[in-house]
């Protein structure tokens, strides 16, 4: 009997974290380029919705000082989604290969609590769409993503704000942490060069005391052994950080693998020796992601 109630009160304890909301202040800055498109399909919000907590008091307060500073074009809040270029697209940003045999990761360990989730807010219609992704801390207050998480090239938009939270596990983070400048490079923003899909997020506070990633510019037509960690959007996977290893293929733009991921890891690192060497972004029968170029090396070094 005593150990059924030990396991009754383990249960109960860990369905109290799993669900606890995190406290904080968010800073909210200046909006950026809007555009109206198509609305949210039920499904696609049922899909994580459910589990989405920690970052709620901030979404919140983001579509208030929104509708505050915008009376004449007020917004309704909605809950994270995974992004419907990822669904619209097969090819892109979600691939498992063969078995899935990604690894939870203990997000109190290098590099993975430089590793967060992510919350992007764009303007639909008279929505606020949040979609999820991933991102990494490379400086006090700067954050490497994907470029699509940031700028959305099919209506030419940028994303209203971003939400970081680093370390976070079953939905929980110690804190969250709102942008003040977005990032994307010229190559993105007005071609929609896949080659070019990376971003910067400029975050609106430090985030030092988690540290940050070194980035560098692998050598072409090489083979290394590389990690890829990220939040996926799926249940049961979604609201922790998972990761897959294996041999990458460097070519000039682009690094290609067999390393599973799925929808919510685009903006996720790649890394080889403890530096990120390119940022996930694409998938097919082999994964694939924007290599770190002397030209993209010089763009993240200069995003303030």
């Amino acid at each position: 009997m005593n150990i059924l109630k030990k396991i009754a009160a383990i249960f109960i304890f860990s369905l109290a974290v799993l669900l606890m909301p995190l406290s904080g202040k968010a800073t909210v800055e200046k909006s950026l380029n809007l555009s109206e498109t198509t609305g949210v399909a039920n499904e696609e919000q049922l899909e994580i919705q459910d589990f989405v907590d920690s970052s709620k008091e901030a979404r919140e307060k983001f579509v208030e000082e929104y509708n505050e500073a915008h009376p004449d074009d007020q917004v309704e809040n909605t809950e994270p989604i995974i992004n419907p270029i990822e669904k619209q697209a097969p090819r892109l940003l979600k691939k498992v290969i063969g078995a899935d045999n990604r690894v939870k990761a203990n997000v109190n360990n290098s590099p993975y609590k430089q590793i967060g989730y992510m919350e992007m807010s764009f303007k639909k219609g008279n929505k606020m769409v949040w979609y999820v992704g991933t991102g990494t801390i490379i400086g006090s207050n700067k954050v490497l993503t994907a470029g699509h998480n940031l700028y959305d090239k099919s209506t030419r938009s940028w994303a209203n704000g971003v939400i970081f939270q680093p370390k976070m596990n079953n939905w929980v983070s110690p804190t969250y942490v709102t942008s003040s400048k977005l990032h994307v490079p010229i190559g993105w923003s007005s071609n929609g060069d896949s080659n070019y899909d990376i971003g910067v997020v400029t975050l609106s506070k430090s985030v030092s005391s988690y540290g940050s990633l070194k980035y560098r510019v692998p050598a072409v037509n090489s083979t290394l052994f590389s990690t890829i960690s990220g939040y996926p959007g799926e249940s049961p996977k979604a609201g922790s950080q998972w990761y897959g290893s294996g041999n990458a293929l460097i070519t000039n733009q682009k690094i290609s693998y067999s390393i599973d991921t799925t929808g919510g890891q685009s903006g996720s690192p790649i890394i080889n020796n403890g530096s990120i060497i390119g940022v996930h972004t694409l998938g097919s029968s082999a994964n694939s992601g924007v290599r770190i170029t002397p030209a993209l090396k010089s763009f993240i070094d200069g995003a303030k």
